[in-house]
Parts: structure tokens; sequence; C-alpha cells
């Protein structure tokens, strides 16, 4: 099975599950389905990230080392 996203209709199903939008440090845009998805790659809890969520749209997370700029989409 292929990770490309061959059809349009592929892309727009793909599309319709991302609810995050996190930039990375590195300048890179990646996007997601859930806060835990985020937590379990940028180590931040994600009760953290939907507190700060709830307070502003989008959000500065401050990880051990980095910035992270979380948004939610939909």
């Amino acid at each position: 099975m292929s990770n490309n996203l061959d059809t349009a209709d592929d892309l727009f199903t793909f599309y319709n599950k991302i609810k995050y939008l996190v930039l990375f440090p590195d300048k890179k845009f990646k996007g997601y389905t859930s806060l835990r998805e985020i937590s379990r790659e940028i180590f931040i809890d994600y009760s953290t990230i939907s507190k700060r969520l709830n307070e502003t749209n989008p959000c500065v997370c401050y990880g051990k080392d980095y910035l992270y700029l979380i948004q939610k989409i939909q």
C-alpha cells in the first residue's frame, strides 16, 4: 500500500482528517488529527496544548528546547 495521494478523492479525504497544524522550529508545517498525536511527537502534554488552544488560537507552546505554533483548523 502506498502512502502517496494518487487521486483527488484521496487528497480531500486526507485533508478532511487534519484538525491541527503545527509549525516547527525548522519552519516546516505538519498536519495532525489529534492532540495526542501532536503530544507524542513534540513531548508537550496534550492537556497543556488543549488549555492553551482554548485561550488563544493559534497558541505558542514551549517544549524542552523549542517553540511550536499550534493552530486548530476545524
